[in-house]
């Protein structure tokens, strides 16, 4: 199998890779090196990173992508999960109108069907944000053969 590696520029990948990266020289990490472990935390590390400098960059607010922590009903287990504000904003309404009687309850995936012309706005602007900044685009980049390290890991 041919090793996919990584070179992590000393501005560019110090803080995504913290443990990895050794001095502020050029660094090299095999991928295929990481453990599932490893590989996993390393995915969450340039995914926040994704949604800090898109956050950040994007001046829309409903579009920011906002990462909260939650406890799923007959678990104890906490789990992240990460979505623009404008899921969390419509799912809110929703919920308080249904509270109301005016409206009925919408199940994930109906919400989320009735949010498509705003994820497509998203998807334009994410891909703006690419197009324009080269860090965006890298850490992307990067991300992508993370999530494809994982596939093969684990199918």
């Amino acid at each position: 199998m041919k090793n996919t590696i990584i070179t992590l520029a000393s501005v560019l990948m110090l803080g995504i890779f913290p443990r990895l990266a050794v001095s502020a020289e050029q660094e090299q990490v095999v991928i295929e090196d990481l453990s599932l472990s490893e590989l996993r935390e390393q995915i969450d590390i340039v995914q926040k990173e994704v949604y800090r400098v898109f956050n950040t960059i994007n001046e829309d607010d409903d579009f920011d992508v906002i990462c909260q922590r939650y406890t799923p009903t007959g678990s104890n287990i906490s789990q992240e999960a990460c979505e623009p504000r404008f899921v969390t904003t419509a799912r809110a309404y929703n919920v308080r109108e249904y509270r109301n009687g005016n409206d009925v309850l919408m199940e994930q995936d109906e919400l989320l069907a009735s949010l498509q012309t705003e994820f497509s706005e998203l998807t334009d602007k994410m891909n703006a944000v690419a197009t324009d900044n080269d860090y965006f685009r890298e850490l992307n980049q990067v991300l992508g053969m993370l999530n494809s390290r994982l596939a093969e890991i684990t199918n």
